[in-house]
C-alpha cells in the first residue's frame, strides 16, 4: 500500500474509535491488524498479540471511560512505517476525572494491515 493509504488506516481507526461504535471496532480490528500483530508499550507488557488483543484494549478502554476522543496532530509515512503524534481525551466513569494523554506512536504495515506498533504515551496536553 502507499503511504496515503497507510495515513487512511491510521486516521479510519481513530475515527471509528472516536464514533465510539464496538461492533464496527471489532470489525475493523480483524481488518485493520494483522493476525501475529505486536503492541511494543512498555505501559502494556501483558498486550494480547493479533487483533483478539485490539479489541480486548479498546472495549476496556471504551468501558472504563467515557467521551473518549482522540486528535492526531502530525502523521508521517513512508514506504512500511507511519509515525504520529496523537492526544486522547476522556473522562473516567468511575470517578468523573478528565483526562488527557499525549502519545507517539510508530507503526509498521504489512501488506496494508498494522503488523507492529511502538508507542509511549504521557499524561498532559500538547
Amino acid at each position: 500500500m502507499s503511504k496515503d493509504e497507510n495515513s487512511n488506516v491510521i486516521i479510519q481507526w481513530f475515527n471509528t474509535v472516536n464514533k465510539g461504535d464496538m461492533l464496527l471496532l471489532d470489525k475493523l480490528a480483524g481488518e485493520l491488524f494483522t493476525a501475529d500483530f505486536f503492541e511494543h508499550d512498555p505501559r502494556m507488557p501483558d498486550f494480547e498479540p493479533g487483533p483478539a488483543g485490539v479489541k480486548r484494549f479498546i472495549h476496556q478502554v471504551l468501558k472504563e471511560n467515557t467521551g473518549v476522543h482522540v486528535t492526531v496532530h502530525d502523521i508521517f509515512a513512508c514506504e512500511h512505517k507511519t509515525a504520529y503524534r496523537f492526544t486522547v481525551s476522556m473522562t473516567e466513569a468511575e470517578s468523573g476525572k478528565p483526562v488527557t494523554l499525549q502519545l507517539l506512536a510508530i507503526t509498521r504495515f504489512v501488506d496494508g494491515q498494522i503488523a507492529e506498533e511502538w508507542q509511549l504515551g504521557v499524561p498532559g496536553n500538547w
